[in-house]
């Protein structure tokens, strides 16, 4: 009589668990890029006075490019993150012969308290080169954009996007701060065989990201790169 009152409640339950880990394993999304996943070379650096002071010392020779490998890996060693906007590409997919579409998301943030450090700022630019996705981390607001050549005005589109049945579909997501530094990650919704699941979005190990404002009051200085080493602004 119990196994069968247990069964009874527990069937519904397991097939609603079940079932929609079955449905998100047919949705791939796939985060595309290194940390510290900024797309302008702004960062800041916690816990430090000067860039000197951080653990691992920028390579003494060698390029010297803001957006190359050897500088974005120096950033990270050190637990740089991005100045302003954190980017990223996500690449989804529909993985089998299944019914996916992508039809929101938001971001979820937390509030970085008493956070102090440097910032080390370069040139920055580069344009945008395919549909992307906007976030701002005020309000955890998530818009939708179409690819336009470069500053050319594009306003919001429905985020409604058929992901086809084992193709794949690419977003550039840029996410702004406002006026607080904010630990965050993302959280985008699907209908998968008409049923709405959720995929979060994280960086490594579910390790969530981190993206403080420019005008951030625990930045106690600004430094750019010289040839002949750290000049403060």
């Amino acid at each position: 009589m119990l196994g069968d009152l247990a069964a009874s409640i527990l069937g519904p339950i397991a097939d609603k668990v079940l079932g929609k880990s079955l449905r998100a394993s047919r949705v791939s999304v796939e985060l595309i890029g290194d940390p510290p996943y900024g797309r302008l070379a702004n960062y800041f650096f916690p816990g430090v006075s000067h860039p000197s002071d951080l653990e691992y010392g920028l390579y003494a020779s060698g390029p010297r490019d803001a957006y190359g490998i050897p500088y974005r890996r120096w950033v990270n060693a050190n637990g740089g993150v991005p100045l302003h906007m954190t980017a990223f590409q996500l690449v989804i997919q529909c993985v089998g012969d299944h019914n996916v579409m992508l039809v929101g998301g938001h971001a979820i943030t937390t509030v970085l308290g008493d956070l102090r450090g440097v910032a080390v700022v370069h040139p920055s630019g580069g344009p945008i080169d395919s549909d992307r996705l906007e976030i701002n981390l005020e309000d955890g607001e998530l818009l939708c954009f179409p690819y336009r050549a470069p500053f050319e005005p594009s306003e919001p589109i429905p985020l409604q996007y058929q992901i086809e049945p084992s193709r794949s579909q690419s977003f550039d997501v840029y996410a702004s701060v406002g006026s607080q530094a904010l630990s965050w990650y993302l959280e985008l919704d699907f209908l998968v065989d008409g049923k709405r699941i959720t995929k979060t979005v994280t960086q490594s190990k579910e390790a969530p990201f981190v993206t403080v404002p420019f005008g951030h009051p625990g930045i106690e200085a600004e430094f750019h790169q010289t040839e002949t080493g750290w000049e403060r602004i």
